[in-house]
């Protein structure tokens, strides 16, 4: 039980580290590739590269979500408590539930609960270090 604990734990890592790709390749598109000609080969692939990861970012925070929380319970269940591991795996929860509310509202709303979204981002990454460190 242990190795598939490991294996889902790392699935939860690589599913949020693609995630959030996608903050990474906007940053890169904004202060160095936008710069270049539009007709740039650079330019042009890099733009099917970063739509590629926008529309899939969704799909791979819920991944995370839900492996994490899988994660969770097999931990759990194998008597492996962690409260990093507890505290992570709700804010990957979190994490999801505001996705999803970003993806249902429309307008100005959105641009009020993206902030948060991220702030709670940044803090499963936070999290996640130190789960990793203390296990």
């Amino acid at each position: 039980m242990d190795e598939i604990g490991e294996f889902l734990g790392w699935v939860t890592v690589v599913c949020y580290l693609v995630s959030i790709c996608t903050f990474i390749v906007k940053r890169i598109n904004k202060l160095l590739i936008s710069g270049l000609p539009r007709e740039s080969k650079v330019r042009q692939c890099y733009s099917i590269f970063m739509k590629y990861i926008i529309k899939y970012h969704m799909y791979f925070g819920i991944g995370a979500g839900t492996f994490a929380v899988i994660h969770y319970f097999v931990q759990t269940s194998s008597g492996h408590d962690s409260l990093t591991g507890t505290i992570l795996a709700a804010s990957m929860v979190i994490t999801v539930l505001f996705g999803v509310v970003i993806k249902l509202v429309k307008g100005a709303g959105k641009k009020k609960i993206l902030p948060v979204h991220r702030s709670v981002v940044a803090f499963v990454l936070v999290m996640g270090i130190l789960h990793l460190v203390m296990h």
